[in-house]
Parts: structure tokens; C-alpha cells; sequence
């Protein structure tokens, strides 16, 4: 099976489809959609804009290279998805601190403790803004707008993919 068609289950609210060699998954019209449990897929995307009652998430172990979840302000930080290119603002907020002009963002927050290694900043603005990272955080001298870093997933068919974050 490569298709899972469940847009005429508008009323579903728990779906596992975990390990069903699945390319393709539309979810859009399930908007009662809480529990989504399809990882061990080859989703190349995946759409859960239009689930807004979406509290679990596991899309891990996929070929995802983008997933928005600003619409998915229910999720809980008890989701795996292999590192989406939008991160929820929830999550970004938890993650930087700030302390006497000095700015920090723990990585560990957005993408586990035990993956803080596999992020590589390549750029942040303004660009005149010196900053660092050791040991998975990044320390900046003044506050940023936007960050810019690679994630390597690690996996022989995921491969890495840029991320973008809005610190407005």
C-alpha cells in the first residue's frame, strides 16, 4: 500500500498507520483529527495544517524535509517528528532566554537533548550580531530576528534539511 485515502472519514479522531510503506497521506479533511501516528512511512510532506485539535504526532523515520505545525497549537512536546522546518512559536518562546542582554537558545528544547549534535547554525539576523554555540546552545550579544540552521536526520534516506526561525 503507497495511498491511504481517509477523506471520507471526516469525523475520525485517532489514525495509525505506522509502517505501511505509505508516499502519500491526506489528512485534509479530517479536522477532528487528535492522534496521528504515521511514522516508518516514505512521506515526502505531510499537511496537518487543518487538524487543529492534533495533540500526538509521530511522523518520524520518513522523508519529510518540511512540516509546518503553526496551526497545531495543541501538540505537546510529546511528538517525534524527525525535526519539521517550522517549529511551532511555543516551542521557540521555551527555548530562548535572555538575561542581562545576553540571549540564549537551547537547541535541546526544540530537538532533544540526544539530538542537539546534529545542528549546525549557518545564519542569524541581524547579521552583525556575534553569537556561538557549544553544547547545543546558542549564546547571542543581542536579540534575533531570525535564525537560520541545518539539520542532519541522520538516516541514510532523510539526509538534512534547512530550518528557519522567526524570533520576532
Amino acid at each position: 500500500m503507497n495511498r491511504l485515502d481517509v477523506s471520507a472519514s471526516t469525523s475520525l479522531t485517532e489514525l495509525i498507520c505506522h509502517s505501511n510503506q505509505l508516499a502519500s497521506l491526506d489528512v485534509s479533511a479530517n479536522s477532528a483529527l487528535a492522534y496521528l501516528d504515521c511514522n516508518y512511512n516514505n512521506l515526502h510532506s505531510l499537511d496537518v495544517s487543518c487538524c487543529p485539535y492534533l495533540s500526538y504526532l509521530d511522523c518520524g523515520v520518513n522523508a519529510l524535509t518540511s512540516l509546518d505545525l503553526s496551526s497545531n497549537t495543541m501538540l505537546t512536546r510529546d511528538y517525534d517528528y524527525y525535526h519539521p522546518s517550522s517549529v511551532s512559536d511555543q516551542f521557540v518562546e521555551a527555548a530562548m532566554t535572555e538575561a542581562d542582554g545576553t540571549y540564549r537558545l537551547d537547541f535541546a528544547d526544540l530537538v532533544g537533548a540526544e539530538n542537539v549534535d546534529r545542528v549546525t547554525v549557518t545564519a542569524v539576523a541581524p547579521a552583525d550580531v556575534p553569537y556561538s554555540v557549544q553544547d547545543g546552545v546558542l549564546t547571542a550579544e543581542a536579540a534575533l530576528t531570525s535564525l537560520k540552521y541545518e539539520y542532519d536526520h541522520g538516516g541514510p534516506d532523510i539526509g538534512k534539511m534547512d530550518v528557519t526561525l522567526d524570533l520576532h
